[in-house]
């Protein structure tokens, strides 16, 4: 299970991808998270694996949630062939 995040663009890394399966600390709700933008596989696109904090009641950090298939079709491939394998 994941929880998709997006920024709107503000900065670089666009999107957050949190893994909800495993969290890292029960205590303080931190978990697996992959950040990304629009063309992470592009030489000028960016991806990175992290920990992020998820509260169950407040994520403006991470601003608003989508859903998978409001992104554009080659993202949500990217992200189905070597991302969401992993979650």
């Amino acid at each position: 299970m994941y929880r998709l995040f997006d920024n709107e663009g503000i900065t670089i890394d666009r999107y957050t991808l949190v893994n909800t399966n495993a969290p890292l600390d029960d205590k303080d709700h931190i978990f697996e998270c992959f950040s990304f933008s629009e063309t992470p596989s592009n030489p000028q696109g960016y991806w990175q694996w992290s920990e992020c904090v998820l509260e169950k009641w407040d994520n403006k950090h991470l601003w608003k949630e989508i859903v998978l298939e409001k992104l554009k079709p080659a993202l949500q491939k990217f992200l189905n062939d070597n991302i969401l394998d992993n979650f």
